[in-house]
């Protein structure tokens, strides 16, 4: 099954990235439990988290050094935003209401 292409990634607070797939799709992905070790450690950087990018073709992630994630990755569609009759409204872990915007 084909996964859908991300259009644009945007780093967010707490090393979470809010995610734009071609669908028109938004997702949140939680990247604290992959920012381990010497490599994806990284990432806990704050400065250096907001390098990240997309893949070419929309296949991924990406930051300056390298360090990526592809977005047919399970783990890249665990904490979503859903759009309901044109409203965008921002769900923490638990499914609980952030925020809403129109």
């Amino acid at each position: 099954m084909l996964q859908p292409k991300l259009e644009s990634v945007e780093p967010l607070e707490h090393l979470t990235l809010r995610l734009r797939y071609e669908t028109g799709e938004l997702r949140l992905f939680d990247v604290k439990p992959y920012a381990n070790g010497d490599w994806y450690g990284k990432l806990r950087d704050e400065a250096y988290f907001k390098t990240v990018h997309l893949l070419p073709g929309g296949v991924g992630i990406e930051w300056a050094d390298g360090q990526d994630i592809a977005s047919t990755f399970g783990k890249i569609r665990d904490r979503y935003i859903q759009i309901i009759d044109g409203l965008s409204m921002d769900l923490d872990i638990d499914g609980e209401l952030e925020n809403i915007k129109s």
